[in-house]
């Protein structure tokens, strides 16, 4: 299941010619650290870093995003979230974990059961650069701690 969150976030750029996707290639970069419990109280594993993966498709001027998240010894991700801004912040949160923080200011946020959250590109735009962190909740069997996990905060930038 895709959730698809349109990227007018103030880029919505409405135009009277044909919308032809300009992007041809899309880089990420973490900049700043993720945020991982060092175990999950239920199995003894290292901690899984969760990171973000992008996937350009040029053809429908998409952007998909993906929030990795731990899925071994029994455990289900029931959801994700995906945070998109443009400025850098860090707002602590303690309760999910040592040096846990949101890392940038959400202008848009989308959850979705699914590892992927699919972006509408504007058209006629050559180029477009933004922030985003995901997180995602690992839910163990009985007897194991949920935990929910940060990425870092990814600077996007799609040419």
């Amino acid at each position: 299941m895709k959730t698809s969150l349109g990227l007018g976030l103030g880029l919505a750029l409405a135009s009277a010619t044909p919308a032809q996707c300009l992007f041809t290639s899309v880089t990420n970069q973490p900049v700043g650290q993720s945020c991982n419990a060092a175990s999950t109280g239920f199995c003894a594993v290292a901690a899984f870093p969760s990171f973000l993966l992008t996937d350009l498709d040029q053809t429908n001027c998409e952007l998909e995003i993906t929030v990795t998240a731990f899925e071994g010894c029994g455990a289900t991700v029931p959801f994700r979230v995906l945070a998109i801004g443009f400025q850098p912040t860090f707002v602590p949160l303690p309760e999910f974990g040592f040096d846990c923080a949101l890392q940038i200011v959400p202008v848009g946020v989308a959850t979705t059961t699914s590892p992927s959250v699919t972006l509408s590109l504007p058209p006629n735009l050559p180029q477009l650069s933004f922030l985003a962190q995901g997180a995602a909740l690992s839910s163990f069997p009985p007897g194991g701690a949920d935990i929910l996990v940060f990425t870092a905060p990814y600077a996007i930038s799609l040419q």
